[in-house]
């Protein structure tokens, strides 16, 4: 049973300020803390329900049984799973770019769109997302759990887009409304391809680094398309040629 210290501090962990003053992350659920697990993660503590029986994890030496009510009070989730993990978050290193693709995104508020975007990316081999400083916490609980174990194969980077775009010789793809229609786009040189806030797109301070604006097509009558949608179809077209 977990003391009412212990769960005062996974509690906190739901809180981006105590997550970086602790430098501990949440995961929830057993694929996602394997994944992390294969990735050379390794666990500060590891809560499984009483009775779980998976001999890999258990046998670890921070496992800890506990009984499932002491899950529900910790769980950032509607029911709790019977495996929960607190990781601690990777040491930020100073942002580099080579010859690859790199998913940036300004100002992305919905920790769904952002985990599914890392997801993306993992999808299309792309190992670097890099976010502004006004993105949603890569590591909050919301965010990890909508990688589906993306979050351990993704380099999740924050920093000044501006001051990196300034630097770099890199092309940089933004998805804007008005650009030039997405199945025209030539993009033979590898680079970044930008997304922006939900709401407003991206911001005026960086639109003048935009070296190729890029709009997919609407046929129908829709307002906008979801971030991450958006995202998941222009790297259809960059990386596999599609449409």
């Amino acid at each position: 049973m977990l003391s009412q210290n212990e769960i005062k501090h996974l509690t906190a962990l739901k809180v981006k300020k105590y997550r970086y003053k602790y430098q501990q992350f949440i995961a929830e659920g057993p694929k996602i803390i394997s994944d992390l697990l294969d990735s050379g993660f390794t666990p500060v503590l590891l809560l499984l329900q009483d009775g779980y029986s998976d001999i890999k994890l258990s046998s670890l030496s921070v496992a800890k049984f506990v009984p499932e009510t002491d899950l529900k009070k910790i769980t950032c989730l509607q029911t709790p799973y019977a495996v929960y993990a607190v990781f601690n978050i990777p040491e930020r290193k100073t942002f580099s770019s080579g010859d690859e693709w790199i998913l940036a995104l300004d100002e992305i508020q919905d920790p769904g769109n952002l985990g599914t975007i890392i997801r993306t990316a993992d999808w299309f081999g792309i190992k670097k997302v890099l976010v502004s400083k006004g993105c949603v916490d890569a590591f909050s609980p919301k965010v990890v759990q909508s990688t589906m174990g993306s979050i351990a194969r993704v380099e999740v980077c924050e920093a000044d887009l501006g001051e990196v775009f300034s630097k770099t010789d890199l092309p940089i793809y933004g998805g804007v409304l008005n650009g030039e229609n997405l199945q025209d786009v030539d993009f033979q040189r590898k680079g970044y391809l930008l997304i922006g806030n939900e709401g407003h797109g991206i911001s005026p301070n960086i639109q003048p680094y935009i070296s190729q604006s890029v709009t997919i097509p609407r046929m129908g009558d829709a307002e906008s398309l979801n971030a991450a949608i958006s995202m998941a179809i222009i790297c259809s077209k960059a990386i596999l040629g599609f449409p």
